[in-house]
Parts: C-alpha cells; sequence; structure tokens
C-alpha cells in the first residue's frame, strides 16, 4: 500500500505529462511487514481525454534494516474519471 504525492509537468502538446514526486508506503505479506520511502518519476501519455499509457520508477530507502534498498518499476494503463 503507497501514498504518491507528485507534481505534474507537461512536457509534449497536452499528452506526455512527466511527474516527479515522492512515495511512502508498507509492504506486507503473511510472514513480514516493513516501511519504505523514496523519490518516484513516471511518465503518462494520454491517448484519450480520459485514458493513458504510463511508465515508472521508483527508488524505495527500505526503514527496516533486513531489507535491501532497491529500485521499483512499472508500466500500465490508466483511466481519469
Amino acid at each position: 500500500t503507497d501514498l504518491y504525492a507528485d507534481y505534474s509537468f507537461l512536457i509534449y502538446k497536452d499528452s506526455l505529462y512527466l511527474n516527479l514526486g515522492w512515495s511512502g508506503g508498507t509492504v506486507y505479506d503473511t510472514e513480514s511487514l516493513y516501511w519504505r520511502v523514496g523519490p518516484e518519476v513516471s511518465f503518462q501519455y494520454y491517448v484519450t481525454d480520459e485514458a493513458f499509457i504510463y511508465v515508472g520508477a521508483n527508488y524505495d530507502f527500505n526503514l527496516d534494516s533486513d531489507v535491501e534498498d532497491r529500485l521499483r518499476y512499472g508500466f500500465g494503463i490508466g483511466l481519469n474519471f
């Protein structure tokens, strides 16, 4: 579960946005729980007014000493409501 705070920059013709910010959250499963925070960057390309394709990456500083810091990435589609 994560919470993101981003600032969004229009970089090309009302369709491509750069989002820069910070994320924080927790990772949990049946055996462990730990917190992570860190910077994140993503791009959103709007194919219509309501739908976009995104790609992004986060660097996680894990607040549990037993878990290594790591780069996390993602991509997919999104909808605006």
